[in-house]
């Protein structure tokens, strides 16, 4: 089972002892039902026995998704002191078991614990995290361009129970509307990535905007392509 450990907390409203639940690593191959609460949003969840009252415990946990070969740490904390601390003990684990023959999985780093949420059900729906942050910015450039009141939005990736679709929200995190997600456009984008190259810890917008930045050009002649093909 994923390593757990109990701790003891008064509840913030009447301070009756709540027993919460700690879980070190979740690991997608033991714990499915752990797994089935982090992708509904249940995970940190916790409810007070005496008052009902509920609320969030967020605390560090590393979610191991085996079967698709990918870790991915939740700091619990926005100090990138922290972030940058659990990537040096990977880098080094990396390198020993590199050494024996051994590759690890691939390593992300979330500070968000919708962030967490996200990347497994990514994962999960047997998606690539790099590929789908760059479709969410085209997405979200595009959408932003045909709704001008709003300055800024945040795309949520979501499985779903049929198909997967994004959720478009305002920055205090209400649903604005939710827009069908595009197999061929991921498939393109996916195929335009130098995905051998990528090898990085923090996968979100501000990575996907800087590679953007960097390889604007595979984007242009993959359009110029395309312009050629229809033509």
């Amino acid at each position: 089972m994923s390593a757990t450990q109990t701790e003891k907390a008064p509840c913030p409203q009447c301070q009756t002892e709540l027993t919460i639940e700690l879980y070190e690593t979740i690991n997608t191959s033991m714990n499915p039902e752990v797994v089935a609460r982090l992708m509904q949003g249940e995970f940190f969840k916790y409810r007070c026995p005496g008052c009902g009252a509920t609320g969030q415990a967020f605390y560090p946990v590393l979610y191991n998704d085996v079967a698709h070969k990918v870790m991915v740490q939740f700091t619990a904390t926005n100090d990138v002191n922290v972030a940058q601390q659990y990537i040096e003990e990977h880098e080094e684990r990396k390198k020993q078991f590199d050494a024996m023959g051994f590759p690890m999985s691939d390593y992300r780093i979330v500070i968000d614990p919708n962030d967490l949420v996200e990347k497994a059900q990514i994962f999960d729906a047997d998606f690539d995290d790099r590929v789908m942050e760059v479709v969410k910015v085209f997405y979200k450039m595009s959408w932003l361009e045909e709704n001008k009141f709003y300055r800024n939005v945040i795309f949520r990736f979501a499985k779903g129970n049929g198909e997967p679709f994004f959720f478009v929200m305002d920055e205090q995190g209400t649903v604005l509307t939710r827009l069908r997600f595009d197999r061929d456009y991921y498939e393109m984008i996916k195929g335009t990535l130098r995905l051998n190259e990528i090898d990085s810890a923090v996968v979100n917008e501000n990575w996907a905007r800087e590679y953007l930045d960097q390889h604007i050009a595979d984007f242009q002649s993959g359009d110029e392509t395309n312009s050629e093909t229809n033509d």
